[in-house]
């Protein structure tokens, strides 16, 4: 509900003569202001709506206006309507005062409608989101900083990054099949609500508040339909993807999801909660659960102060008053305010909505490609507020010790204000709620609580904070870090060292490693018996899942460090002495937890454990496998060990924790050759209680027989290149519910892939940490500097020592051994007696003469090449051979402080030619805002500094008359071309015609401007000449201003006479 003052509502029950007023800023910088007087009688209106057939969830509003404006002289042919920002407000005179209503401001996507009147029709900044979606954020990330980095890439201010659930975990990046305006929905979804723009230009997640304490009071009606019966949410549903097993194939099946009862029920739709359906909808159903309310249409007498999904009470002809909200309210400044709840009737069964349904047609992207910083944006808020908004109102309050606290407020007074100043001996403090709190501003102290801080710089001791994101120019996110998810992101990516990203070193040497790192849990898979109605009795004891760690073929479980996530439709607690998670509860039909491990604090694995719900009529019942070998290892010879994994079934009744055996069909899935397929190797044909799976082929002779050994236990077969074994087991007499399931990890002897510099780069991060390491029996250092009498490498019992030098990327650049010293880069340095050489007499082909004392590059000191002088003398020489003469010679000598350059052609040593066909120039010099001129001065070779503007070098002569400047009206303005050869033949304008004057000319029209060369005429000086038509503008400017003047006193004249 937009605020007024109480005599506003009052008042505007008895007369609607509110005044329709603009400002219109044009994409050129100029700017049209609007009054009553410029609006047509219709077709000028704000449009607050979601536009859906359903109750609005998860909506991203994008409000629009319409103005007609008069145009019988066609006087705004000249402006181009199109890119422009409309700021729309609305007057309506009180009994003392005149009070406004700020509506926004709006772009103009679409062209206009010219004739007798101009039709425009414009936007709030909502639009800048219809682009498709994508984003550097790394995720998983927290709804609000999604929702930040949204705006911040479209350009859009947000208003606060809290709201109800901000701190839900979005997992993955969203597809870009999706729209930034529908990822916005999608969170205003999550926060039970939707998104629009406020009047002052900011987005806001506005969640459902159905409180009707302050609800609008409608009761004036031109027409209105009211349903027949109040609508009662009952329950939410929504629809998920889930993994289910059919004839022993795993297959992903859509299933709906409901809260509450199948009466009325909203359906929703939201890939952002993939995994987590259950819980949208409860939070959903929990914001609508018990209540009631009227859907309705109808047009009310001029109504300005009503918005989208305000609280409304509104009564019929018989005087019965009803709950509602609006969903659709349509303002006309001239006319009726259509409003609306387009809620489907209570009659139909269920009610859909998808934001995707109502995201707009809009085609403005090359506005949308306007776009400014989050600062520039906040900046421009700020001087349009300076700039537009109205005063404030002043009450002060006299305390006893004879102080006054001071309120500023936006309404004549403080009861009916919202927004309120308080300033005080200690603080000022700002309000949006009436003085009710008091969320910003500052403690003089030096405390500042603010909600969104731009600034070009923060120079802090310490910053303490939710979540902080730092981004490069264009909008990708470098450094991040989020308390809410846990994560501290640095973009690697973006990082070089000698040519690779930080990533690319880090994946080159970890890759192998981390290959070996396998995990494997007691049980991957369990299921839990309930009623028809998805209810257990009492929940098991023993749903427990529990790590092993391997690296390569040692069991480092015991030397790792955990971390647990879970899915929000799942209880329990990581028991961290005996390394195994207890799930105590499922609200949902499905969970599932994450187990991390750390191993040498850089290497990491996960897992995951799945539970879910057997809806077979039982309760109670807990289904389990018990595996032989969870782990399985493989020697360098590929020999496996043990040779056969045997797979029992069992069942639990409630807190009994007896296992009992328990009758099955078992499908076993092996991975060969570590391609990540899953083989089905085994199904079984009747019902089983326990299968064992061998891993080694046997060898049959050709009639099929198996050879055995000679006391007939043994049988011959060669190992499978297994890596990787599964096994579920799925209820008797088919392979559809699926009761359990178990993997085998086959890990491999990694001692010979992890050298003892690879277990040093692990430990310290790759040096980043420096300190002692005592892992399996042995001592490991990392260290910034080493200090002693002696360092002795390699020796008896630790072969050939070896130091080895590498550079910050990690490249080895030389060695020291027992072959010698090896280096290909680096230089020598420090202080040498004598000289030092190279065996050829230079150094990298530059050598040193004592005599002259110098260092050049030629055969000899000043021949062609580079020489440098001890004194100073710098000499650069190319001689062509090839010029058709005996030499061509291109010389820059620098001699006595003075450079000289030159080329010339020597025959028998005789100069006969020296120009400068080729003149020096000055390549990429800086770019500046101001500064002097550097001129040739009249000899046209000397460079001179051009002569100051300022007073206190210049004795005043007199001003310029008319008279001086009459003859440069008839001054003629031509085009020329350059003769031929004039001009560098490199010049773009040679043969092109140049709009100019000729000199001749101007030395008849004003001389003073004329500049002379050997007594001719030769050009004009601009620094003479602009003051001169600077003369000409004053003269044509009062003209102008008696010649208005004139018009004015005429049209005054007319319209006096049209009057009569």
């Amino acid at each position: 509900m937009i605020n007024v003052t109480n005599e506003f509502k009052e008042l505007m029950k008895t007369r609607t003569d509110f005044k329709e007023n603009a400002q219109i800023m044009f994409a050129d910088g100029s700017t049209l202001n609007l009054s009553e007087d410029d609006f047509s009688m219709s077709n000028n209106g704000v449009v607050d709506s979601a536009g859906a057939n359903s109750i609005p969830l998860g909506c991203a509003i994008c409000r629009n206006i319409q103005i007609e404006l008069l145009n019988d002289d066609d006087h705004l042919k000249e402006y181009d309507f199109y890119g422009a920002k409309i700021r729309l407000y609305l007057t309506f005179e009180l009994s003392e005062t005149t009070e406004k209503i700020e509506y926004g401001t709006y772009t103009v996507i679409t062209p206009e409608t010219y004739g007798t009147t101009v039709l425009v029709t414009a936007v709030d900044d909502m639009y800048k989101a219809d682009k498709a979606y994508t984003t550097a954020l790394p995720f998983p990330a927290t709804a609000a900083n999604v929702l930040a980095d949204a705006c911040t890439i479209c350009g859009i201010t947000l208003g606060s990054t809290s709201f109800l659930h901000s701190d839900y975990v979005i997992q993955e990046k969203p597809s870009d099949k999706y729209t930034y305006r529908q990822i916005i929905g999608y969170i205003a979804m999550i926060a039970c609500g939707n998104a629009r723009i406020d009047r002052t230009g900011h987005l806001q997640v506005m969640t459902y508040s159905f409180d009707w304490t302050n609800a609008h009071k409608l009761t004036e009606w031109s027409n209105l339909t009211v349903d027949t019966s109040d609508i009662t949410v009952t329950g939410i549903q929504m629809e998920r993807t889930a993994k289910r097993t059919i004839d022993g194939k795993e297959q992903e099946l859509k299933e709906t999801v409901l809260v509450g009862t199948k009466r009325y029920v909203l359906t929703v739709v939201n890939p952002l909660v993939t995994g987590n359906e259950g819980t949208l909808i409860s939070w959903i159903y929990a914001v609508f659960k018990d209540v009631s309310f009227r859907k309705f249409e109808g047009d009310s007498f001029g109504y300005p102060i009503a918005e989208f999904m305000d609280m409304a009470k509104i009564t019929d002809w018989k005087g019965n008053e009803y709950n509602t909200f609006l969903t659709d309210v349509n303002f006309n400044f001239f006319g009726f305010t259509t409003m609306k709840n387009s809620a489907e009737s209570g009659l139909r069964l269920a009610s859909q909505y998808s934001n995707g349904e109502t995201r707009a047609d809009i085609k403005a992207a090359d506005l949308v490609s306007r776009e400014r910083s989050a600062r520039e944006t906040a900046v421009q808020k700020l001087q349009d507020a300076a700039a537009n908004a109205s005063g404030m109102y002043e009450t002060r309050v006299e305390l006893e010790d004879k102080s006054v606290i001071t309120y500023l407020h936006d309404k004549p007074t403080l009861k009916e204000s919202l927004v309120v100043i308080k300033i005080t001996a200690e603080a000022v403090a700002v309000s949006n709620d009436g003085g009710k709190t008091y969320p910003y501003g500052m403690i003089l102290t030096g405390d500042l609580i603010t909600k969104m801080l731009y600034a070009e710089g923060i120079n802090a001791d310490y910053i303490d904070t939710g979540t902080l994101v730092v981004r490069d120019k264009d909008g990708n996110v470098k450094f991040l870090v989020d308390l809410t998810t846990g994560q501290v992101v640095i973009n690697a990516d973006s990082i070089k060292i000698g040519g690779q990203t930080v990533g690319d070193l880090i994946d080159e040497k970890t890759k192998s490693l981390t290959s070996n790192l396998t995990m494997s849990l007691t049980n991957d898979y369990r299921a839990i018996s309930v009623d028809s109605n998805g209810d257990y009795s009492t929940f098991p004891n023993d749903i427990i899942t529990a790590p092993t760690v391997m690296y390569g073929s040692e069991d480092v479980t015991g030397q790792c460090t955990y971390t647990v996530a879970k899915s929000d439709t799942l209880t329990g607690a990581w028991d961290s002495s005996k390394r195994q998670y207890t799930v105590t509860g499922l609200t949902d039909d499905t969970g599932w937890v994450d187990i991390t491990a750390v191993y040498l604090d850089n290497l990491r694995i996960t897992k995951r454990f799945s539970v879910s719900k057997v809806y077979n009529g039982q309760s109670g019942v807990t289904y389990g496998l018990i595996t032989s070998s969870p782990i399985i290892k493989k020697t360098s010879q590929s020999e496996l060990t043990p040779t056969y994994v045997d797979f029992t079934a069992y069942y639990t009744v409630g807190k009994d924790m007896t296992k009992y055996a328990l009758n099955v069909r078992f499908v076993i899935e092996e991975v060969l050759n570590d391609d990540g397929v899953w083989r089905t190797v085994y199904t079984s044909t009747q019902d089983e209680s326990e299968v064992r799976r061998s891993l080694y082929t046997v060898l049959t002779t050709k009639d099929g027989k198996v050879p055995v050994s000679k006391d007939g236990k043994y049988a011959f077969g060669y190992p499978r290149n297994v890596t990787s074994i599964r096994c579920r087991f799925y209820a008797a007499g088919g392979t559809t519910q699926l009761l359990g399931e178990q993997t085998c990890a086959v890990v491999a002897d990694a001692t010979a892939q992890l050298s003892q510099s690879d277990i040093v780069e692990i430990l310290s991060d790759g040096g980043r940490w420096n300190g002692l390491y005592y892992k399996n029996g042995k001592l490991y250092t990392s260290f910034s500097a080493a200090l002693g009498g002696e360092l002795t490498l390699g020796g008896k019992g630790n072969g050939n020592g070896k130091l080895a030098i590498r550079n910050d990327t990690g490249k080895q650049i030389g060695y020291v051994d027992n072959t010698g010293v090896h280096f290909n880069q680096g230089e020598f340095s420090g202080l040498f007696a004598g000289e030092l050489s190279s065996p050829l007499g230079n150094i990298g082909g530059w050598k040193i003469s004592n005599n002259p004392k110098c260092i050049y590059s030629g055969d000899a000191p000043g021949d062609a090449g580079i020489t440098l002088y001890s004194s100073g003398r710098m000499k650069i020489q190319y001689i062509d051979e090839t010029a058709g003469v005996i030499e061509a010679e291109t010389t820059l000598d620098v001699i006595d402080g003075r450079i000289h350059t030159y080329q010339q052609t020597l025959v028998s040593a005789t100069l006969t030619d020296c120009d400068l066909s080729n003149p020096t120039r000055l390549l990429n010099p800086p770019t500046v805002s101001s500064g002097g001129h550097i001129v040739f001065a009249a000899d046209g070779m000397t460079l001179a500094y051009l002569g100051s503007s300022s007073k206190r070098y210049k004795n005043h002569v007199k001003d310029i008359s008319d008279e001086d400047v009459q003859k440069l009206f008839e001054i003629p303005v031509v085009y020329f071309k350059y003769k031929d050869g004039y001009l560098d033949a490199s010049d773009k304008k040679n043969g092109i015609p140049i709009p100019g004057f000729y000199a001749e000319d101007m030395e008849q029209a004003f001389p003073d401007a004329v500049m002379y060369e050997d007594g001719k005429v030769e050009d004009w000086n601009y620094r003479t000449l602009i003051p001169a038509m600077e003369k000409q503008i004053q003269i044509l400017y009062k003209q102008n201003q008696e010649l208005m003047k004139s018009i004015k006193e005429l049209k005054e004249a007319q319209n006096n006479g049209n009057k009569l």
